[in-house]
C-alpha cells in the first residue's frame, strides 16, 4: 500500500499587493497512514508543521498556492493494539521537506462573504529519510540498511528507494476573513505518495 502523510492545519494569509498576492503562514500537526500506524487516519503520534509560501487570486473563486513547509512523521509498534503489531516491534522518525503548488477554489467570493468552505487539488515534491535510534540512543539510517534487500544483488527485483519523491496534495477548509487584511484558515490535507518506504516497511 502506498503511504500518505496527513495534516491539520491553521493558515494566516496576508494581502500584499493590490489584494491578488498574499503571504501564507502555516502551523499544524502532521502524521502519516501506513503498515506502522493501526489507524486509518489519525494524528496520534503527530508531529508539528510548519510553512510558508505565497498566494495568487486569480477571480474571485480561483487561486494558486506555492508553499515551502516542513514537518515529521513516526509510527511505533509497541503503541498499536493488536499482539502481531506489538511483537514485531517496528518504529520509524522521518523529517518531510515539502514544496507544493495548489490549485484553490473557494465555494464562496469572500470579498461578499466572510467566511468560506474550500477545497485544493495540486502537485508536491518532497524529501525524507527514515531513521530510528539505538540502545544507545543514535540515530540509525534505516535505508541504508537495505531493512528489505533493496539494492541487495540477492533482490534484484527490490530496488533502493528514491529520497525525493513526488506527491498529490488533496483536501479542502474553511477560511475566514478576520478584516481586511487578515484571513484566517483551517484546512485539512492529504499527500498520495508514490513510494511504500515513507516508514521503510513495504514487503517482508
Amino acid at each position: 500500500m502506498k503511504k500518505i502523510f496527513l495534516g491539520l492545519l491553521c493558515l494566516v494569509t496576508l494581502p500584499v499587493f493590490a489584494q491578488r498576492l498574499s503571504v501564507d503562514f502555516l502551523g499544524g500537526v502532521s502524521n502519516y497512514q501506513g503498515d506502522l500506524q493501526e489507524s486509518r487516519f489519525t494524528f496520534s503520534q503527530g508531529n508539528a508543521a510548519f510553512g510558508v509560501g505565497l498566494s495568487y487570486q486569480i477571480t474571485n473563486h480561483i487561486s494558486i498556492r506555492g508553499m515551502a513547509s516542513f514537518g515529521r512523521i513516526q509510527a511505533d509498534d509497541k503503541l498499536n493494539r493488536d499482539t502481531f503489531l506489538i511483537n514485531r516491534n517496528l518504529n520509524f522518525h522521518s523529517k518531510l521537506y515539502d514544496l507544493s503548488l495548489t490549485g484553490i477554489y473557494d465555494l464562496l467570493d469572500l470579498s461578499t462573504h466572510r467566511i468560506t468552505p474550500y477545497v485544493l487539488a495540486g502537485v508536491a515534491l518532497f524529501h525524507f529519510n527514515p531513521y530510528t535510534t539505538d540502545g544507545a540512543g543514535f540515530e540509525v539510517n534505516l535505508r541504508s540498511l537495505s531493512t528489505e534487500g533493496e539494492g541487495l544483488t540477492a533482490y534484484p527485483d527490490r530496488k533502493l528507494y528514491a529520497l525525493n519523491q513526488i506527491s498529490i496534495p488533496l483536501g479542502g477548509g474553511v477560511r475566514f476573513a478576520v478584516t481586511n487584511n487578515i484571513i484566517l484558515g483551517f484546512e485539512v490535507r492529504m499527500h498520495k505518495t508514490f513510494t511504500d518506504y515513507l516508514d521503510d516497511v513495504s514487503t517482508n
